[in-house]
């Protein structure tokens, strides 16, 4: 499992964005700029390798050519791509296998099927709903019941261990 943040992003042909290389910081990113300027894009991008979302095709560039996204995270590259051909009438076919990922260090590409991302790439990425956060989700952990937002934290810094550890002592 991977306990690093996303290095960075090599993008080609996803809606938007034709052919770019975004770089990220160490830490919590917060991503600001103009309207329609792309910033969802990004988050979109991340939730497609990481959740193989959204479904459906819109979020190939409709300009044509093959998706072509690349997530560095930690010390592995993780890829995430996909044929397609656009007819004059801007009608997309599909050609070659959907939903192919790659992962550095393995020759042979892992195909997910249907909206499922292969076992190996999710164990690697180690990611859950609270690594990414939307424009319009709410404030992180205040939309949550106290029962969860201390689960959660108990979680973070292993505090369920001494819990359980605690209960079991006073089974004795």
């Amino acid at each position: 499992m991977s306990d690093n943040f996303i290095k960075s992003i090599t993008v080609k042909n996803f809606r938007s964005w034709k052919d770019s290389f975004i770089e990220f910081c160490s830490g919590n990113t917060i991503i600001i700029g103009e309207n329609d300027s792309g910033k969802t894009n990004i988050l979109r991008m991340i939730n497609l390798i990481a959740n193989n979302r959204p479904k459906g095709d819109d979020y190939i560039s409709r300009q044509g050519g093959d998706l072509d996204l690349k997530m560095e995270v930690g010390d592995k590259t993780i890829g995430r791509f996909r044929n397609a051909i656009f007819d004059k009438n801007e009608k997309m076919f599909r050609s070659g296998t959907e939903n192919l990922y790659t992962l550095s260090g393995h020759k042979t590409p892992f195909e997910g099927f249907g909206v499922g991302v292969p076992d190996l790439i999710k164990t690697y990425l180690n990611f859950s709903s609270v690594n990414i956060n939307f424009q319009l989700d709410g404030p992180f952990l205040l939309n949550q019941s106290a029962a969860d937002v201390a689960r959660h934290y108990n979680n973070a810094v292993n505090l369920d261990i001494i819990d359980r550890s605690i209960s079991n002592i006073a089974k004795v």
